[in-house]
């Protein structure tokens, strides 16, 4: 019988990672040229509260049914185009990720290694790989090591800039539009991760559990992204290798910055090969080398100083499969798996369509009309059932 006994010290090590990282402070930095500081200290944390309160609920879901993603998925959108959709889009946000990871890390790694930028990169995915093969990315003492890595690159970044304004740094303007924009951006940073949070709680004890690791999410996501306004305003650039190239105390703050991404880095080739090998007739070893392959190409492009964008358009599809997985608990009995996934596509190509003609309100929009949809088979399919968890 399964040991359902885990608690949340056994997994706050995972959402802390997640929340203070590089690429919460560069989501800081980009935030703060859009906004200005008196109108993001109040919408941080409602985007970060929105964030915890969609990634509380995905794990509360998979604790209560003692189901991890893939059961959960399956159970909600069925075997075939379903289940393959939810890999393959796990799959492509898993390569942007590595390739914001590789980009970031490995150009690190040139600089503290005195290697061009291209080698540094090149070197790290190489390493990546052979460790990938080894299965480092299982071993849980990584995720501490990113985290307390995180949490010294924070704080020695902040003391090789200062808090000080750049002379160049000028006030953005506030918007609606934006405000919507950096509220959705917020909560689409770990959209992906709010997807696979069940996989660290179906066997949690309690649900309390579940509540205590979320609200360790959103102090370490606040505290990143605050850190990452303060770099951008001291600086005027929000991309770290730059800010701490011309520090006194460079190499300690390169060498954190490589530290603090390794778990993530080695995280999202696992979860990515996993994802590629159950869309393609590929092993997962394949499925490895694909994806540190694609993250590479778009590493060695400095995908990383694309991260804003990349977060958008995980905006239009994420979001609509969390609604729908979250929201198709409440009408089990009143609907099916391709009710479910269709909820899901019509929500999503809804949202894309928004991005695409340039409106900032895509990431409600999809999550909202999805979950119309969903709850509209109460009318309109009144008898069917949801395939058995």
């Amino acid at each position: 019988m399964k040991d359902y006994n885990a608690r949340w010290y056994h997994r706050i090590g995972i959402w802390f990672g997640i929340g203070l990282n590089p690429a919460s402070i560069t989501m800081g930095g980009g935030l703060a040229a859009a906004l200005p500081f008196q109108t993001l200290f109040w919408v941080v944390p409602v985007g970060c509260l929105l964030l915890m309160a969609l990634a509380i609920a995905a794990g509360i879901i998979g604790q209560s049914l003692r189901a991890p993603l893939a059961r959960w998925s399956v159970s909600t959108f069925g075997f075939g185009i379903g289940a393959l959709t939810i890999n393959l889009m796990m799959g492509v946000g898993m390569v942007g990720w590595h390739g914001f990871q590789l980009g970031l890390a490995g150009t690190a790694l040139g600089v503290l290694l005195r290697l061009p930028n291209w080698l540094g990169i090149v070197l790290l995915a190489v390493t990546v790989c052979i460790a990938s093969f080894s299965s480092v990315n299982r071993w849980n003492w990584l995720t501490w090591i990113t985290g307390l890595s995180a949490l010294g690159l924070a704080i020695f970044s902040l003391l090789a800039v200062g808090t000080g304004i750049d002379s160049g740094y000028q006030t953005p303007q506030t918007t609606f539009r934006t405000i919507l924009w950096a509220i959705g951006t917020i909560a689409s940073f770990a959209a992906l991760f709010a997807l696979r949070v069940p996989d660290f709680t179906f066997d949690l004890k309690t649900r309390q559990d579940v509540v205590i690791d979320g609200l360790a999410l959103f102090v370490a996501l606040i505290f990143g992204v605050l850190v990452g306004m303060y770099l951008y305003r001291a600086t005027g650039s929000w991309d770290l290798t730059v800010i701490l190239a011309g520090s006194r105390i460079a190499f300690v703050a390169q060498l954190f910055l490589v530290l603090s991404l390794i778990a993530p880095t080695l995280s999202s080739v696992h979860s990515g090969a996993l994802a590629w090998s159950n869309v393609l007739p590929i092993t997962s070893r394949v499925g490895i080398v694909l994806l540190i392959g694609l993250g590479l190409v778009l590493g060695l492009t400095r995908f990383d100083q694309r991260l804003l964008p990349f977060l958008d358009w995980i905006g239009t599809i994420v979001p609509p499969a969390l609604a729908v997985m979250i929201g198709a608990v409440f009408v089990r009995r009143y609907t099916t798996t391709k009710w479910t996934y269709a909820a899901w596509v019509v929500g999503a190509l809804i949202a894309l369509g928004l991005k695409i003609a340039g409106q900032d309100v895509h990431f409600f929009a999809g999550f909202i009309i999805s979950l119309l949809v969903l709850f509209s088979a109460r009318i309109f399919n009144p008898r069917a059932k949801l395939a058995p968890s």
